[in-house]
């Protein structure tokens, strides 16, 4: 059985008043982390320090046994304690001056959301120093240098349970670069994207339009396999994302296809499903493009694991395959 309190019960309305005490005193006293948990025991009253009487962080009396030996403010060998305003460390002998409460949370650093390849501020007064990410591959790296970056990656838990890095397959002089989402079973096995049964069918699109992996290049979003064929998690996909963005920036390809939801997903970074985005042509741009580098034009389209779950929706696929076609061919 689970006992729940009432928080407006005197016994809960006691122990947060001992918490709130606690943590007052703790900051009084200099300390800006501690460890463990002690029983709740009764603290001395909050004062203003006089500076003619010793300092109470150094007075034996106000610590308990308790707190001296978990490595409270008594237990360095120092004797010396935690500024929370600076965070050095002080001697004891200087007089400790008294906190404003108010300003502690000035003192927290300030924080911004990280996006994918973005940057974030430290601030200090009126001054702001930028510092952006340090992508895991060699700056001046080639498709190979980048092959070699992806296979000595260690971050991603995902290769760990994975056979081979699956790297890309087909020529990357191509004027098309398709990238799929994931290795299956069979990518795993021989190292290759799209050789399994959806790869098959990927082939028999392509050739219905006269582009085989002679003419056209094909890799994923993701280098390993997720165990079982489930879907790659978000921080997955962002772990693998700075190594796709500079292979597309590496191979430049005129014509970008994205194969499935989640490729679509990483690569446009839209919120909106692949029924809703496939179809149409978009223009592309990432971090790893030069400076002179153009946009690409991309495409999506269903993934043709899907379309063997759904053969209805074949017609639409070929829809996509002629527009490639005619785009294809625009380009001599």
């Amino acid at each position: 059985m689970v006992t729940y309190h009432n928080q407006d019960s005197n016994d809960a309305k006691a122990i947060l008043a001992q918490l709130r005490a606690a943590i007052a005193w703790q900051l009084h006293m200099g300390v800006n982390s501690c460890s463990g948990v002690a029983p709740l025991e009764p603290l001395p009253a909050l004062t203003t320090p006089n500076p003619s009487s010793p300092n109470p962080a150094t007075t034996p009396s106000t610590l308990s046994p308790e707190s001296s030996a978990r490595g409270g403010v008594g237990s360095h060998s120092d004797n010396s304690v935690s500024s929370p305003s600076t965070g050095q460390w002080v001697s004891p002998s200087e007089p400790q001056a008294s906190i404003d409460l108010a300003k502690l949370s000035e003192a927290s650093p300030k924080k911004t959301s990280l996006g994918q390849g973005a940057a974030f501020s430290t601030e200090s007064g009126s001054s702001s120093q930028m510092v952006k990410s340090t992508p895991p591959y060699p700056a001046d790296c080639d498709l190979a240098g980048l092959r070699d970056a992806v296979e000595a990656y260690e971050d991603c838990g995902l290769k760990t349970f994975a056979t081979n890095t699956v790297f890309a397959d087909g020529n990357p002089n191509a004027p098309i670069m398709l990238i799929g989402e994931a290795p299956g079973a069979e990518e795993d096995r021989l190292g290759k994207p799209f050789v399994g049964q959806s790869g098959q069918l990927l082939d028999k699109m392509l050739a219905s339009i006269a582009v085989d992996r002679q003419n056209a290049y094909i890799s994923n979003v993701l280098f390993w396999r997720p165990p079982g064929n489930r879907p790659p998690t978000d921080r997955e996909i962002a772990q693998c994302l700075p190594f796709v963005e500079k292979h597309i920036a590496l191979v430049a390809p005129k014509l970008l296809v994205l194969v499935g939801g989640i490729a679509v997903k990483a690569i446009l970074q839209r919120k909106e499903g692949i029924t809703r985005l496939r179809g149409q042509w978009h223009d592309y741009r990432n971090p790893a493009f030069g400076d002179n580098q153009p946009s690409i034009r991309v495409l999506a389209t269903y993934h043709p694991a899907f379309l063997m779950r759904s053969p209805a929706n074949k017609r639409e696929a070929w829809l996509d395959m002629l527009k490639i076609k005619v785009a294809l061919s625009d380009l001599g």
